[in-house]
This record gives C-alpha cells, structure tokens and sequence, in this order.
C-alpha cells in the first residue's frame, strides 16, 4: 500500500509537469487514466482486505499499514518478539 500511494503521487507530480511544459493533449490523458486505474486498484487493496478470524474489512481502521490488531475481534496480525 505505501509503495502505491507513493506511486500516485508520483504520478500527481508527473502530470503536473507534463501540464507545465505543455506536453501533447494525448501524453496527457494517458497519464491521468493510468493514475486513475493506480489509484482505484490500491483503493480495492485497502479496502478488500479482512481479518482471517471475523472477517472484519482491516481497511476501515487501519491508514497505509497491516495495524497491530483487529479492532473487532482483537486477534494480534503481527507476532511480538520480546
């Protein structure tokens, strides 16, 4: 998930640029519908994922990370090594 919201702001920038140096109408578009796809897929990514024991969807309470655990049933994801 971090790597693709890096990614759309990469795009975000990219476009931007290319708007800057008026790049053609075409280079343009493509560009946007590509960060538009990118974007919808990492939205269905957050948002599909759920939890192996309630399946409570883990992309309701957590932001770009896997959190510590699930807010409703309260099974640990990660393993504490301490």
């Amino acid at each position: 998930m971090v790597i693709t919201f890096i990614g759309c702001c990469a795009m975000f920038f990219l476009i931007y640029a290319s708007l800057l140096f008026d790049a053609d109408r075409i280079t343009v578009n493509i560009l946007v519908a590509f960060l538009m796809v990118w974007g919808g897929l990492g939205v269905f990514m957050q948002f599909s994922e759920k939890c192996p024991h309630c399946n409570y969807r883990i992309g309701l309470s957590s932001s770009l990370f896997l959190p510590k655990r699930c807010k409703k049933c309260g099974v640990f994801y990660q393993k504490n090594d301490v």
